[in-house]
């Protein structure tokens, strides 16, 4: 999707991309002459998107894409995405991190505040990644990482999925609009944690009890690994939305 993408260049937005897919275009390297009669700079810009390509910088294509449209990386980067959720130890702005999910290529990893969760552990998880998904994350989850991991945003592309998500019209917190997007979560999993995640991990440090520990665990995986099939639907109702009548 990124290499039809063409809204990363100047003077291109919705309405004229549309435009361009009508014509038949649906390549970078097709636009020219077509994208010089209002875009002066487009050879210099398309070059340097095919560097950017060739490189596997998807920060650079994020910083071009409003966070809405940014569900555009995922097929071109899909192998090098990490999806990626956080569980606090607290309520407030002065909680930290107590646990982070993180799932790459169908695997699932928990670090755990205490036991493995430090910079050089984060890093070496995120190592090779191009892309962070994530619900919320610009303000909650990624906000909260850099306590852990300053500047995390670095050589990353972030993709939020809350304004992908509102731009389809589903609207709300993680759990309803999984529910709207007919996602499943483990009845027990979500009675049992849910609103209670905080006081699960304050139990677990009071008292060591490895029950409380494995049911956050288990609302973390949840919460880790929907992103992904969320992401997913995400992606295919906007490609429908946006080539319907092409």
């Amino acid at each position: 999707m990124l290499r039809r993408s063409f809204i990363i260049f100047k003077g291109v937005g919705e309405k004229r991309e549309r435009d361009l897919w009508n014509a038949g275009f649906m390549d970078w390297n097709e636009l020219q002459p077509e994208i010089t009669r209002f875009n002066s700079d487009a050879g210099e810009e398309i070059e340097r998107a095919e560097a950017k390509y060739r490189q596997r910088d998807a920060a650079y294509f994020a910083s071009l894409l409003r966070p809405c449209e940014r569900w555009r990386l995922l097929s071109d980067f899909r192998d090098e995405t990490a999806f990626i959720d956080v569980e606090l130890d607290g309520a407030n702005r002065y909680s930290r991190p107590a646990m982070v999910g993180i799932m790459r290529n169908g695997r699932y990893t928990c670090l755990v505040s205490g036991v493995d969760l430090d910079r050089d552990e984060l890093s070496r998880r995120l190592h090779g990644a191009k892309l962070l998904v994530c619900y919320n994350g610009q303000r909650h989850d990624i906000h909260f990482l850099h306590l852990i991991l300053p500047r995390i945003e670095n050589g990353f592309a972030v993709i939020d999925l809350l304004p992908v998500c509102r731009k389809l019209g589903l609207n709300g917190g993680l759990k309803r609009v999984e529910r709207l997007a007919g996602i499943e979560r483990e009845r027990f999993v979500e009675l049992a944690a849910g609103r209670n995640a905080v006081r699960y991990w304050k139990e677990w440090k009071r008292t060591g009890r490895k029950a409380f520990l494995n049911i956050l665990m288990r609302y973390n995986r949840e919460d880790t690994c929907n992103l992904e099939p969320l992401a997913r639907e995400a992606e295919r109702m906007m490609l429908s939305k946006m080539t319907e009548g092409i």
